[in-house]
C-alpha cells in the first residue's frame, strides 16, 4: 500500500482534508495511508515572520510577534500533541490509515527519512501564508521540494490554493 506524507504546522481543517482526499484519489496507485508529520521546530526568523504578517495586513499579529517572547520547547511539543490528536481523528474519519511523527529538529531531514522508509509517492505541506518567505524561497517547504525526490505540493491551510 502506497502512502503519502503530509506535513502541517497547525491542526488540519475540513478543507485541508478535502484537499488530501483529492490528491490521494488521483495518485497512481491511489493512496490509502497518510504519514502525518508535525514539526515542533520550524526555524522562522522573527523579522521574516513580522514581514509576512505585515504583507498580509495583519498588523495586530505583527505587533504581538514583534513584542512577545519566543515560545519554549515545551509549548511547541504541547501544540504538536494537540495538532496530532485532532488531525489524526479527522484523517481517520476520512478513511485513511494514519501514522504520526512529531519531529524535533530539521523537518526536511525527518521528511527525507519518512519518504525513504515508507516509500511515499507524494508529499503535501500545509502551512499558513508566508508571502515574504515564499517569494524569496526561504521557507522549509522550498527546501523539501528541492531534496525529497518525490512530488511536493505546498497548500495554504483552509484553501484550495497551491503555493509555489
Amino acid at each position: 500500500m502506497k502512502s503519502m506524507l503530509v506535513a502541517t504546522e497547525q491542526i488540519l481543517n475540513e478543507q485541508d482534508i478535502r484537499n488530501i482526499q483529492h490528491v490521494a484519489q488521483f495518485s497512481t496507485p491511489p493512496v490509502e495511508a497518510i504519514h502525518l508529520l508535525i514539526p515542533t521546530e520550524v526555524h522562522e526568523p522573527l523579522l521574516l515572520k513580522v514581514l509576512d504578517q505585515l504583507a498580509l495586513l495583519d498588523f495586530n499579529a505583527a505587533s504581538r510577534t514583534a513584542f512577545s517572547a519566543e515560545k519554549g520547547a515545551l509549548t511547541h511539543r504541547q501544540e504538536a500533541q494537540e495538532i496530532s490528536r485532532t488531525s489524526h481523528l479527522l484523517l481517520k474519519d476520512a478513511g485513511f490509515q494514519v501514522e504520526i511523527t512529531i519531529a524535533n529538529g530539521d523537518p526536511v531531514a525527518v521528511m527525507r527519512s519518512i519518504v525513504e522508509a515508507d516509500d511515499s509517492v507524494q508529499a503535501i505541506i500545509i502551512t499558513n501564508p508566508h508571502p515574504v518567505q515564499d517569494s524569496l524561497n526561504l521557507n522549509w517547504t522550498n527546501k523539501a521540494q528541492d531534496s525529497l525526490g518525490i512530488p511536493v505540493l505546498h497548500l495554504l491551510s483552509g484553501t484550495e490554493r497551491i503555493e509555489d
